[in-house]
Formats: structure tokens, sequence, C-alpha cells
């Protein structure tokens, strides 16, 4: 796979035309990089783009099988952020524990987890068996302090503990903007009211996007907040654009009909 052409814009808040550089084609990693060390205003344009995007991290927290690395024990001090994928999240839910101002977030991750599993009364952080360089994640219930591995958790509810590491964190920890690639999946409908707070509460202090196909998610935030991306067929090139209130009715209803249809 190649680059065939590549080509980065930039529009300043109120200048009618954006700032545009070709970064060539024939390149198997983006140029934007080398373009950055230019001493030029292209080079300016080119890091100016470049750090907005490593101001961004994207999550995906759809891997949960018994061999996903979510489930795996994690190297101990590997818990300065939370992965893509969530496969510190042991190590990080013991260093947000155990820091400096770190306990009052961990405590709103329990109570939010807490909200949707009624029987969930707070995670058990303990390190491996003769190794204690790494830590492993288990729960216990309200009514047992007998640990539980997490086999003993279903995925949706162990996405759903990610998550909440994720939007919870503090907000130093946070990066510029975080993107969620369908957090929806595998959440019970009943839970998607705890996953909307959260964003809400996350939003305060960073960018959140979110990727969804999710009409209950959609009916959550209002048209302002919300993006379409479809097909250009004719430009062969995906288009961004925003709906009005009415229009994004029309769209909701029209796809609730088409999920009454498959039902019927």
């Amino acid at each position: 796979m190649i680059f065939t052409a590549e080509t980065a814009y930039w529009q300043r808040e109120g200048n009618p035309q954006p700032f545009v550089i070709e970064l060539g084609c024939g390149h198997r990693e983006s140029g934007l990089l080398e373009a950055s060390r230019l001493d030029n205003s292209r080079g300016r344009t080119a890091k100016f783009i470049l750090n907005v995007l490593r101001a961004c991290r994207s999550y995906c927290f759809h891997e949960t099988s018994s061999a996903a690395k979510i489930r795996q024990p994690g190297y101990i001090l590997d818990g300065n952020y939370l992965r893509s994928n969530g496969g510190n999240l042991a190590a990080y839910l013991l260093s947000l524990k155990s820091r400096e101002g770190g306990q009052y977030y961990y405590e709103k991750i329990v109570r939010y987890v807490q909200r949707v599993l009624p029987q969930f009364a707070d995670f058990v952080l303990i390190s491996m068996p003769g190794n204690s360089r790494y830590t492993e994640l288990k729960w216990c219930t309200t009514d047992s302090q007998q640990p539980f591995g997490l086999q003993d958790l279903s995925d949706g509810a162990l996405r759903f503990m990610a998550l909440g590491a994720l939007l919870l964190q503090p907000p130093s920890n946070a990066t510029n903007t975080i993107v969620i690639d369908g957090p929806e999946e595998a959440l019970h409908p009943q839970t998607l009211d705890v996953l909307v707070d959260m964003v809400r509460e996350a939003s305060l202090h960073c960018k959140i996007i979110l990727a969804t196909q999710s009409l209950a998610l959609l009916k959550a935030f209002g048209a302002e907040s919300l993006l379409v991306l479809e097909l250009d067929p004719q430009r062969q090139a995906t288009q961004f654009y925003k709906l009005s209130t009415e229009q994004l009715q029309q769209r909701l209803a029209r796809y609730r009909l088409g999920e009454d249809e498959q039902e019927a």
C-alpha cells in the first residue's frame, strides 16, 4: 500500500480560504512528519496539523475474547495512561488508585460501574503469584469479598469498565481529543444513559468524538453535536456535513421505520 496522493488542509478561523500543502505520492507513510521539518510556511502548516493529530488518541474496546490483552495481567509500571485497546486496564486502575489525587477519580469509576452492575463492589488489584511486577484485575461483589476473575464478566460489562476508566480519568491525564469507535458495542440498552453521562462529563475538559451507528446514542445528543459521514460516489470520497434538528428527526424516523420493517 502506498499513498497515490496526499494533501493536507488547515483553515484558520476567520480565514476565507484554507492553507493547502501537497505532500506528494509514492510514499508508504504520511509525508506530514518530513514536511514539518521544513523551515517555511509549508513546514509550519504541516507541523501544526501534525500536532493536532498527535493530540488525538483513538480507543476501541471491541476485542474482549479470552485471549484479549484487556483480560490479561498488566505490567505494574504501565499505568500512566489507558492504552487504545484497554490492554493495561489493570495497571492503569492500580496506578490511579495509588497516585496522589487519583483516588477521587478511581472511586468515581467504581460508582459509575455500580450504576450498571448493582452487585459490583470494587476492583481487586493483586500482584501475580511469583511475579510482583504484574498485576491482575479481579472484582468483588457487595455480598462477598471473594474476588471474581474477568472470566466471570460479560464482554459488555468489561467494555463498560474500560469506558469508565477512559471517560472518568483525571483531566490532567486526558489528551486534547479522544476518539471512541462503537462505544455502544455489546452494552445493554439501559446502560446507554450512563454512557452518555460519562461522555458529557469528559467533554468538559477535552473533545470527544464518537463513531457510532446507534440510533439510541444519536438521540441523546442534539443535532448541533452530530456529523454525518457518507460516501460521495462522484468524488469517491467521504463527505462530512451537519443536519438541522428537523433533518435529523426525519432521518431518525426513516431509519427507525426500516428497523421496524426488519423486525416485522
